[in-house]
């Protein structure tokens, strides 16, 4: 007697196809998601190593200029000397206007000439000085460094 078998029909064919399929699809998908995770981790790594050297970078520059703005010379004095110089000077150059101007001497013209050129550049220097640096002459302080900790 032949024992009749029962039949596999169309729909557990297509079934069993559609489960190997999504299988491979899974399989394939989880090759590359490791892929590109492990990709992505590598490049987090090179980052990081970028991160830190950047921060070593700054510090180290940001410590220059500490040191820079602690040992800088006092500019105060030098601009406060140079400026009462050229005032002194500005007023001797008007006192030998002065006595010019009651003795006119040969060659007085050219010598007016060039006493007020030189008052008009010595009180260019002077306002200039303290233009540039008003109340004060130094630098600002140096940087908090912490930053790049």
């Amino acid at each position: 007697m032949n024992a009749k078998r029962p039949a596999v029909g169309a729909p557990m064919v297509a079934l069993s196809v559609i489960a190997v399929v999504l299988a491979a699809g899974l399989a394939a998908s989880y090759a590359i998601t490791s892929s590109e995770i492990s990709s992505l981790n590598s490049q987090v790594s090179t980052l990081n190593n970028q991160i830190a050297s950047l921060k070593q970078t700054g510090r180290a520059v940001c410590q220059e200029v500490q040191n820079l703005s602690q040992g800088q010379p006092d500019y105060r004095g030098f601009l406060v000397n140079m400026s009462g110089t050229l005032l002194r000077q500005i007023q001797s150059d008007r006192s030998i206007i002065s006595t010019l101007n009651s003795t006119k001497p040969s060659g007085y013209s050219s010598i007016m000439t060039s006493l007020n050129d030189q008052i008009i550049y010595d009180q260019f220097a002077v306002n200039q000085s303290e233009s540039f640096f008003p109340g004060s002459f130094s630098l600002p302080p140096g940087p908090n460094c912490t930053l790049f900790d």
